[in-house]
């Protein structure tokens, strides 16, 4: 019976040690949340890179921060933010659906270097340890604007938000933060020194181009707790705004 105990904890050990050095040997597996893809086909652009890839018997294009690829190779990436019947300006096409990436990797990403952070709107290549973007900080600065004619007060749009809720609404500001060409659009933050200490700072996606200290007036529509992905989250977003006078 002893013989039997010792010969069964000896097998059981024998596996336990086996799946041990499987999971350190093939880094592939250390992470189950990343995919593992192909490069098939290649579409470079001023700020992205485009590329067909191959997992498994599945084929989807993926958009990543402009980067040197070569077909045929391999890539590693977590998450991303999908989006349908995406329109690239830049190449006059229309992707039924495309994976906009915060990062992609050459070499297997770690579970560590995974939950590492980084600047906003950040995407990059590396090897693993590229981190994953977060919403800036923002604070609020010492401005009094008036709101436009026939306009909202940035304030009053968070504190009457479910009124303009997918409406078009005039806003006047200055500009605090600009990030050009994030997912083909422009991402702007004004103030007009309304709102409380949470809720002060409006984001704006446009076209347009401005500078950080403009004061500007743009025309858009409300939208309410849009999720992007990787952390950008807004409770209230300006889209598709077009300056106005």
């Amino acid at each position: 019976m002893k013989k039997i105990l010792l010969l069964s904890l000896t097998l059981l050990f024998t596996l336990f040690a086996g799946c041990n050095k499987s999971a350190k040997d093939d880094p592939d597996s250390a992470n189950p949340n990343q995919h593992k893809v192909v490069v098939k086909e290649i579409i470079q652009v001023s700020s992205y890179t485009y590329a067909k890839v191959e997992e498994g018997s599945k084929e989807v294009w993926i958009a990543f921060k402009k980067s040197e690829i070569a077909n045929g190779e391999t890539l590693y990436f977590e998450g991303g933010m999908e989006m349908a019947n995406f329109k690239s300006t830049e190449l006059n096409r229309t992707f039924p659906s495309i994976l906009f990436l915060d990062r992609v990797s050459k070499t297997p990403i770690t579970a560590a270097a995974a939950t590492t952070q980084a600047d906003p709107h950040g995407t990059g290549m590396g090897g693993g340890e590229q981190p994953s973007p977060q919403k800036p900080v923002l604070e609020k600065e010492e401005v009094k604007i008036e709101k436009p004619a026939g306009g909202v007060a940035i304030g009053d749009l968070y504190t009457n938000s479910k009124s303009y809720e997918s409406k078009l609404v005039k806003v006047k500001g200055k500009v605090t933060k600009y990030n050009a060409q994030i997912l083909s659009k422009n991402w702007i933050h004004i103030q007009d020194g309304s709102g409380t200490k949470e809720n002060f700072d409006l984001t704006i996606t446009t076209d347009d181009e401005v500078k950080v200290g403009d004061i500007v007036t743009f025309q858009g529509k409300i939208t309410l707790n849009k999720d992007f992905g990787s952390g950008y989250f807004y409770k209230l977003i300006m889209e598709d705004a077009k300056k106005a006078k």
